[in-house]
């Protein structure tokens, strides 16, 4: 489906004149459909929910998404098309990116994603080559739809993609030799010599079900249902182990963005009775008349409420705080949002209900952009590098008015910068990092949107690394069994469904500061029950509770080497507060870090963990900063040390 970055005019004709389907924030519903200028095809959701083109006169479909189901069709201001179910699950993408390019079709009836006049992605007619156990010999081929283009082994038995007008050679594969192609049960495409022996693979096995196929723009593919797992355009080896792709993701869910109404202001108000509309009246917020403040959709079922009774006014105070108060102005419900001066409640057309500031969601309730039906993403196998990560920035450069005494090489940014956020990623990915662990206060205590980011980037850049939350409320309140579910109902409701999720045994990884005593692990095992996977922080005496979690860890940035047999290893590179005039622990140097570093990955314990990527307040990040632990790579000599021995 995918096509070469090329004028998409010049494919099939110099003349023809192109239609905006969508722009970027603009989306089709199924059954909507936007024409070609001369009105001979269009493009939309067909009542199958597939993103489809068709010729009008003859309603044939010309191609095809191949993937039904689709509710929405939604053009993101990232660059990328794509599809969602009615539960606002992606299905579909286009796999782009470029911020402000939009979908077309010209008179031809080729759809397209332009930028800049400039195509990066149309929509080919492609044809399958091979399905499992078939094979091509030497000097045969197959054709893609119009016969433009070939896919088979030449006759010095090289793999190649041919222009049947020209008989170039669009592609190869590099290795000579071979006698047969063979599409294997297990979805790896694979050339054998005469004596039957592997010469050269797609590297594609464990996808059962596998096709090849290819297309008129000239592409070959290996696609797994209407998944592509495999294209001759990206069959091009790194030269850097642990790469960061260039390619934005298969589908951004939390880009997606609705129209919205502004419901209230800083110190407006809604009384009881009044109810407020997203902007196509998809849904609607109010206080009903027993005082329960209720999001409802258009047919009027609940989809979120407060569960509380006797409210006379909704406020949105100018703190940033939504409260509502009954008769006696007693407070009797909030969003637990203060400190956020301006902040205002804002309801979307996608059925989102959130307080913003700016174009940041610091609370959401709602209708979440993914659901969680199940495990998001593969387990992960022990042992496992983890590292502790903190999406607080710009607000914590400083600890009491003191500047951090480390500053990294990025300077002092800020956690919603995506450049910033795909620059720790890479450098996660060099560390070799299983899982990251983000500093986590409960609902509205932070920039929501922060943590959704951290797994969209690192879907975009298709990284292998696992994100989970550090819960850091049970060291200092010792929530109840009861908000303590309620918290993990919300995380599950919000970010568990994200593919960048970690998973262990099934269950989506939460990590836990916790101060000592059984009681945690007691309270931890009643509110989690068997759907989460907990990882508790131990303390002296933790192997005789009566109540014992998933696993244990430890967090300790006073010691540079901590190894609790049978549990977890911990290592640190030094720990300095910005309001301290001394360290607790001096800069670990390089050989020593190194040494550590070493000894972690020979301990084999499950949970080997790096305190801390960025914590630069209490001055344990590993992050890099040239001017104190520099290297020869940009990513400074504690990260080196992790790359090196892993």
């Amino acid at each position: 489906e995918n096509g070469p970055n090329v004028d998409w005019l010049s494919v099939e004709g110099p003349t023809a004149r192109i239609a905006t389907i969508l722009e970027p924030d603009q989306n089709l519903l199924r059954g909507q459909f936007r024409s070609s200028p001369d009105g001979l095809f269009k493009a939309g959701l067909d009542n199958n929910g597939r993103l489809v083109i068709q010729e009008i006169s003859s309603s044939t479909v010309i191609w095809s998404s191949e993937k039904a189901g689709g509710h929405l069709c939604y053009m993101q201001n990232d660059g990328n098309l794509v599809v969602f179910d009615a539960s606002m699950s992606p299905i579909w993408s286009t796999s782009t990116f470029g911020p402000g390019a939009k979908f077309a079709i010209n008179d031809l009836g080729v759809a397209a994603i332009m930028l800049d006049q400039k195509t990066i992605w149309m929509a080919v007619r492609s044809a399958t080559a091979l399905t499992k156990d078939q094979s091509l010999s030497r000097g045969e081929y197959k054709p893609s739809p119009s016969g433009k283009f070939k896919i088979g082994l030449e006759r010095n038995g090289e793999l190649v993609v041919m222009d049947s007008t020209s008989n170039s050679v669009a592609w190869k594969s590099g290795v000579t030799g071979g006698q047969s192609v063979f599409m294997q049960e297990d979805g790896n495409l694979v050339v054998r010599d005469q004596q039957k022996r592997a010469v050269w693979s797609s590297g594609t096995g464990g996808s059962n079900g596998a096709r090849l196929t290819v297309d008129d723009a000239g592409v070959g593919s290996i696609m797994q249902g209407t998944i592509e797992i495999w294209t001759t355009e990206s069959d091009k080896p790194s030269d850097k182990p642990n790469s960061v792709s260039e390619s934005k993701p298969a589908y951004n869910p939390n880009a997606l963005k609705f129209a919205e109404t502004i419901v209230l202001e800083p110190l407006k108000k809604l009384r009881k009775g009044k109810f407020v509309s997203s902007p196509l009246g998809n849904y609607k917020i109010g206080l009903n008349n027993a005082g329960n403040l209720l999001l409802q959709d258009s047919s009027d079922n609940i989809i979120w409420s407060t569960d509380v009774r006797g409210g006379v006014e909704a406020f949105m105070q100018l703190d940033g705080n939504f409260v509502i108060r009954d008769g006696n102005r007693n407070l009797i419900w909030t969003t637990h949002t203060s400190d956020n001066n301006g902040a205002r409640l804002v309801l979307d057309d996608g059925g989102r209900l959130a307080v913003k500031l700016g174009d940041t969601p610091i609370w959401m309730e709602g209708v979440p952009r993914g659901k969680y039906t199940g495990p998001s993403s593969p387990d992960l196998q022990f042992p496992l590098r983890g590292i502790f990560y903190y999406p607080w920035y710009p607000e914590t450069w400083s600890v009491n008015g003191k500047d951090a005494h480390f500053i990294p090489d990025a300077g002092k940014y800020s956690s919603d910068d995506p450049r910033i956020i795909d620059e720790h990623i890479d450098a996660l990915e060099y560390a070799y990092v299983d899982v990251a662990i983000a500093s986590w206060w409960g609902p509205g205590t932070q920039k929501l949107s922060r943590i959704s980011l951290l797994m969209d980037e690192t879907a975009a850049l298709k990284s292998p690394i696992k994100w989970t939350v550090y819960y850091e409320e049970e060291f200092t309140l010792n929530p109840s069994v009861e908000k303590l579910r309620s918290d993990l109902k919300y995380l599950k409701k919000w970010f568990a469904w994200h593919p960048a999720w970690a998973h262990i045994n099934g269950k989506p990884v939460i990590f836990v500061y916790n101060e000592a005593g059984c009681s945690v692990a007691d309270r931890w095992k009643q509110a989690a029950g068997n759907e989460w996977y907990v990882v508790l922080k131990l303390f002296k005496g933790y192997k005789n509770c009566p109540k014992q979690p998933n696993d244990w860890h430890q967090y300790g940035p006073a010691d540079a080497y901590q190894h609790i047999v049978g549990e977890t290893v911990a290592i640190s590179p030094g720990f300095w507060r910005a309001d301290k005039p001394q360290p607790d622990l001096a800069r670990v140097s390089k050989a020593k870090f190194c040494e550590n570093t070493q000894k972690m990955v020979r301990s084999r314990e499950d949970w080997q963990l790096v305190t801390t990527f960025n914590e630069c307040g209490e001055g344990t990040h590993v992050e890099a900063s040239s001017a104190h632990w520099g290297s020869e790579t940009k990513y400074g000599y504690y990260l080196d040390c992790l790359h090196k021995y892993h």
